[in-house]
């Protein structure tokens, strides 16, 4: 039948309004986006042409979290074609899209509605799913008094849906649901199901047992976990075993039990059972290690005056042992942070003194250096420094000492005789790595910072350009950000508009990256972008970004019923509805690449980083990210719960995209990990932190097994990042560093490099920090450089 004349016009119209969506900057206003939203839902879908339009705008808003946007004109289809809104399963895409706004009656409404309709049975596993969840979170919140509702809805996707996708963990859930009503008779035999599984689900049963009063078999569960392994379960059993008053272990049963404690950082175990090692007649040969042991647990719970009986004992007992040395050296680090400082020095000196050939022996000499910068006394420390450079000329201790130095007198403004330890530095070898070490590019960034300061701008900039801007060069990056400074600054404008100039043009690849870090001009550096993808596009290194690609899965929307097929894929429906979360368990693509990009879009970021960083990340570091093919990019920097990550972060004021770098450091985004010192999950907690942060936020019956639930991490994680934002406002670095080595190092040395953060990176001592302090910003750049506030894609 002809179309008619205003069917065409509205046709049109919509194509101008689809056409106006697409090339909307991701970067609108809010506000401006929420009035496009509610113009563009306005159409109504009365053709097949406006269908389709309509259509392809749900998918963005969805890809896009525009939801409110999209639960518009889901509205809207709904009330202009019904028919072709079931057909469509858009009724589930809108029970999702309610759940994630927090809409929970109108979601329950519609999971049931769902189910209820013919075709509605591939979507009910996951409605049962999704119903269980939110009868969970309205029972955690008190909506509810009891988990009946929840446990009603698993039993059902248990019983109908045991081996579908959706049910993989239902059985676990159910178990744990029935546990925490106390329904031990129905949680029991559904962890005995589950114990085959993992040595997690076997110590579960223990306790349940334990419960029940079936004392032998939880003893016998426990005793068989300690005995097979060093995990969780193995320290929960061996918790279990103590608290029932497990006293006849032999010494060595009793090392490996207290060394366990240790290892996870729970003290007090680890405590009880050196001490009685240390007291055992005759002496167990572990008996300096368990002297030592003991103090490390009270350095752990900064009981410093303990940590130094202890350490001090094992030294006094153990002279010549590798724990009484280490012991009178430890004490020097108690000292500190008991703020005795002329005690700590002097305790450096008298362990240099009588371990003359000790390997702690570099450590001693730094560490009276750093300890007299915290004392304050900066001749003292000047004079160990001479110290230490004369004792280790050539050595790393030496060449830290120099870097100390420089240090020091940065901190006291002495911006010329910095810069002349820094070009000695310059001439000696910095690829060594230890304690307050640096690196070449530090040094380069800090010489180019004392020209700044000193009003040398020409050569300031010059020196800033000579360190590559790359993705992971932290000092590059920083020297862009000083560069874009120096643009804003009237003093150093014609410095900077002159080698812009310059650079703008020559047709060089270099020359354009370099030209970039020159002009905060938003119109200009959109030019210069156009200009740099021309010219990868035309190198082999940089054009194969573009060679990668995945196939779209999923299906056209269907214009009339009688179009419907009469089968459906899973895959397709919930690709059309990108939902793809949903889809992962469907998708069978055979092509790495591919894989690695729905793994992406479903939530399996560890997956998708474990392709990308082999494979991709070996296109040329200076490839810049705004114009890297989107595909190509997210599989290097994964953007995982993105829903979670931003309703848990603007609770609390914190950018999500720092969350997403600090656990791509982390973890990778694996929820799974655990590490050798007992951190686990996406976040990598320890106990003390996660249950410290979990008071806070008054939740209750947390397990270490919650640690390993993304939604629970996200929660955890962005209330102890917004903590940590408490105690250095607007400082992401200094936050980073007391996310890996702690809030009372990260403080000193905040306040050495005072208001400077150029100057934060150089002040941070530990090795390890500094470089997860490296990592964790050019992490954090580069989610910026990909993504908004709310986690919307950027375009360069």
């Amino acid at each position: 039948m002809p179309i008619a004349i205003l069917e065409i016009q509205r046709f049109v119209a919509s194509l101008f309004v689809f056409a106006a969506t697409l090339t909307t900057d991701l970067r609108t206003p809010p506000a401006v986006q929420a009035a496009t939203d509610a113009t563009t839902s306005e159409r109504s879908p009365r053709t097949p042409f406006e269908a389709r339009v309509t259509a392809q705008r749900i998918q963005r808003a969805v890809e896009e979290r525009r939801y409110a946007g999209a639960l518009r004109d889901l509205a809207q289809f709904a009330e202009a074609a019904p028919q072709l809104y079931t057909v469509n399963n858009y009724d589930y895409l809108q029970a999702r899209l309610l759940h994630q706004t927090g809409e929970l009656p109108r979601a329950k409404a519609q999971y049931e509605n769902v189910m209820q309709r013919p075709g509605g049975q591939m979507f009910t596993p996951y409605c049962l799913k999704y119903l269980a969840e939110i009868a969970r979170r309205e029972a955690q919140e008190g909506k509810s008094p009891t988990r009946a509702a929840e446990q009603r809805h698993l039993t059902q996707l248990v019983r109908d849906f045991g081996s579908h996708p959706a049910a993989r963990n239902a059985r676990l859930r159910l178990a744990e649901s029935y546990a925490a009503d106390g329904q031990l008779d129905r949680a029991i035999p559904l962890y005995r199901q589950l114990a085959p599984q993992s040595r997690e689900y076997e110590a579960r049963l223990g306790l349940l047992l334990r419960r029940a009063g079936n004392e032998a078999e939880a003893q016998a569960i426990f005793r068989r976990l300690l005995a097979t392994g060093k995990d969780d379960a193995a320290l929960l059993a061996a918790e279990q075993l103590d608290a029932q008053g497990d006293t006849d272990l032999s010494p060595a049963q009793r090392l490996a039990r207290a060394r366990l404690y240790l290892v996870n950082r729970h003290t007090e175990g680890a405590k009880r059972h050196f001490r009685v090692l240390i007291e055992q007649l005759p002496p167990v040969p572990s008996r300096p290690e368990a002297l030592w042991s003991v103090g490390r647990a009270f350095f752990i719970e900064e009981n410093w005056d303990e940590a130094i009986r202890w350490f001090d004992r094992a030294h006094e007992e153990y002279p010549t042992s590798p724990d009484g040395e280490k012991g009178y050296y430890q004490t020097g680090h108690a000292l500190q942070n008991a703020g005795r400082y002329r005690e700590a020095v002097a305790r450096y000196a008298a362990f240099i003194a009588e371990y003359p050939n000790s390997e702690f022996l570099g450590g001693a000499h730094l560490n009276a250096i750093d300890t007299l910068r915290m004392a304050g006394d900066t001749k003292a420390a000047l004079d160990w420094c001479d110290r230490t450079e004369k004792r280790f000329p050539r050595e790393l201790a030496g060449v830290t000492a120099r870097f100390q130095r420089v240090k020091i007198l940065l901190s006291q403004s002495e911006f010329g005789a910095a810069l002349g330890v820094l070009e000695t530095l310059q001439q000696t070898p910095l690829n060594r790595r230890g304690p307050g070490s640096t690196n070449a590019a530090e040094v380069a960034f800090l010489r180019a910072l004392c020209l700044e300061r000193m009003g040398r701008l020409g050569e300031a900039v010059d020196a800033y350009l000579a360190l590559p801007d790359t993705r992971t060069s932290y000092y590059g990056q920083l020297a862009t950000e000083r560069l874009l400074a120096l643009v804003a600054d009237t003093k150093a404008r014609a410095v900077t508009a002159q080698r812009l100039a310059t650079l703008t043009q020559r047709q060089d690849k270099d020359a354009l990256h370099q030209a970039l870090r020159l002009t905060a001009d938003p119109l200009e550096r959109q030019k210069l972008f156009n200009r740099l993808e021309t010219l990868y596009q035309q190198r082999p290194a940089y054009a194969r970004a573009w060679t990668y690609s995945a196939p779209e899965l999923g299906r056209q929307v269907i214009l009339t019923a009688e179009a419907a097929p009469a089968t459906r894929k899973p895959v397709e429906e919930f690709c059309f509805l990108r939902l793809y979360d949903d889809a992962l368990p469907f998708v069978d693509i055979s092509e790495a690449f591919a894989q690695a990009a729905y793994a992406g879009r479903g939530d399996q970021a560890w997956k998708a980083l474990a392709y990308g960083e082999p494979t991709l990340g070996t296109l040329p570091e200076d490839f810049r990210l705004e114009v890297m093919p989107r595909m190509v990019a997210e599989l290097l920097y994964p953007a995982p719960y993105r829903d979670v990550l931003v309703e848990q972060a603007r609770r609390r004021n914190v950018d999500p995209r720092l969350l997403l770098a600090i656990a791509r450091q982390e973890s990778r985004f694996n929820p799974g990990v655990k590490s050798p010192v007992g951190a686990r999950g996406m976040f990598q907690f320890i106990d003390t932190t996660a249950d410290r942060t979990a008071q806070k936020l008054n939740l209750t019956d947390v397990t270490r097994t919650d640690l390993y639930e993304p939604r629970f991490a996200i929660q955890l994680a962005a209330q102890y990042v917004a903590e940590l934002f408490a105690l250095f406002p607007a400082h992401p670095a200094a936050v980073a560093a007391a996310y890996n080595g702690g809030e009372t190092a990260t403080a000193r040395w905040r306040a050495r490099a005072g208001n400077d953060q150029a100057r934060f990176a150089a002040e941070v001592g530990y090795a390890e920090t500094k470089d997860y302090v490296f990592k964790v910003m050019t992490n954090y750049r580069a989610y910026r450089q990909l993504f908004d506030e709310d986690l919307r894609p950027r375009r360069a």
